[in-house]
């Protein structure tokens, strides 16, 4: 059977012909039309709560996946807080090379101080010799330490300093590998004399039920005190500080001192190369090949050769090689990063996260805007009958006319009535 199309004005031409006049008049039958439609037919609702089961979903995935690209994008609190040690805006520092990545890099760093050295002329003639000697050559007086502790973790000598390698960076002195290290190896303490072999459940470990036993406690204690201006050597055997620190070596006055460009850090105790320049009133120039600094910068990496008779301003010099330097320290801290730039807003896990939270923020406004739109159509009666199914518009149509017909029949009663009044009257 083929559905009835009701018209969707038919109930509104009901309301509001001439004929309905009574209606807007405010009359009891126009309540009654009234009452008819929205009291005794049920209308159909447009909102229900699977809608707001899903509002709700949706509102929760948009906000959960931004808070999650917000979050995977955050760095640990070590990367965030990485310290520039080096570069423009930094003066004289140490080149740490603990936390600086990359041997060639390091080494890269060195040459380039020398080559800044001497361009503004401060290598004296003794510092002359031993470059001669030990820079030129390769080498380093008094070798570097050969025999290590842990296999495989032994410097090698590169421009007369001895250098460790990436997996066995330098700490307190010698090469290690990556681990926390105590107070033994801070202030090189010599070793403690052995207990009995009762006192270990294997070799280096103590046994617990066995240490209250007072033959299993070390008598002797060690300060945690390390002076280098009171370490002192043997002249005559220039590697006799080895064995505190692979970059020491003894001087003429029987204590031991750091080579050449290196200086005592007391922070990471232990000989590090000294970049005596003071960056920090320089600022950042055009390092480019066709910059005003080029021939400056072409002397410090060595692409051009320096001749006594060169002559160059030293204010210069100084600024092409701070900018130098701070091209390495931003090489640094993105290394430190994992290859990240400092300034970059998301990683790229939060960057997806982030395209499908403006996705499902589209959607979730779609929605915001299908609500404010249901809301301002319902100050309306008309489309509410609008909204009516075919059958219900029949149910309030034939409640309609039913209304009409009971007060038109009672019209007819109250004429009668008034005609009989009348003829008794008569």
């Amino acid at each position: 059977m083929k559905e009835l199309k009701l018209p969707n004005t038919l109930l509104q031409q009901t309301f509001y012909s001439s004929e309905s006049a009574e209606v807007r008049s405010g009359s009891r039958s126009g309540k009654l039309y009234l009452q008819a439609i929205y009291s005794d037919v049920k209308m159909p609702t447009t909102w229900s709560c699977s809608h707001t089961c899903v509002l709700i979903l949706f509102t929760g995935a948009v906000a959960g996946l931004f808070a999650l690209s917000w979050g995977v994008s955050q760095e640990p609190e070590d990367l965030a807080n990485i310290k520039k040690t080096f570069g423009l805006g930094v003066g004289p520092s140490y080149l740490d090379t603990f936390d600086v990545v990359g041997e060639d890099l390091k080494n890269t760093i060195y040459e380039e101080y020398f080559a800044y050295k001497k361009l503004t002329r401060q290598i004296s003639e003794e510092e002359t010799a031993n470059y001669k000697k030990w820079y030129a050559g390769n080498e380093c007086l008094a070798g570097c330490p050969s025999a290590c502790s842990v296999p495989f973790t032994c410097p090698y000598c590169k421009r007369g300093i001895c250098w460790c390698t990436e997996k066995n960076p330098s700490t307190y002195g010698q090469c290690r590998k990556r681990k926390v290290f105590g107070d033994a190896e801070k202030y090189r303490k010599p070793a403690l004399p052995p207990l009995p072999d009762f006192c270990y459940l294997r070799p280096h470990v103590l046994d617990d039920l066995q240490a209250h036993k007072p033959e299993c406690q070390h008598k002797v204690e060690y300060p945690n005190v390390f002076d280098l201006e009171t370490q002192t050597c043997n002249v005559a055997d220039p590697s006799s500080c080895l064995d505190r620190d692979m970059n020491l070596i003894c001087g003429e006055t029987g204590t031991c001192q750091c080579r050449q460009d290196m200086r005592w850090n007391v922070d990471r105790m232990q000989c590090e190369i000294y970049l005596g320049v003071d960056c920090s009133d320089v600022s950042e120039v055009d390092m480019t090949s066709g910059s005003d600094y080029k021939k400056e910068k072409d002397f410090i990496l060595g692409h051009q050769l320096f001749l006594p008779s060169t002559e160059l301003d030293e204010y210069r010099v100084k600024t092409a090689y701070c900018n130098i330097l701070e091209q390495h320290s931003k090489q640094h801290i993105k290394q430190k990063r994992g290859g990240r730039e400092e300034n970059s807003i998301f990683k790229p896990p939060g960057v997806i996260f982030f395209g499908a939270g403006c996705a499902f923020g589209f959607m979730w406004l779609l929605m915001i805007f299908g609500i404010c739109r249901m809301v301002i159509r319902s100050f309306d009666p008309r489309n509410e009958l609008n909204d009516m199914s075919n059958r219900d518009k029949i149910a309030a149509l034939a409640a309609v006319a039913g209304q009409e017909m009971v007060e038109r029949q009672q019209e007819k009663e109250d004429e009668r009535r008034v005609a009989l009044m009348q003829g008794q009257g008569v």
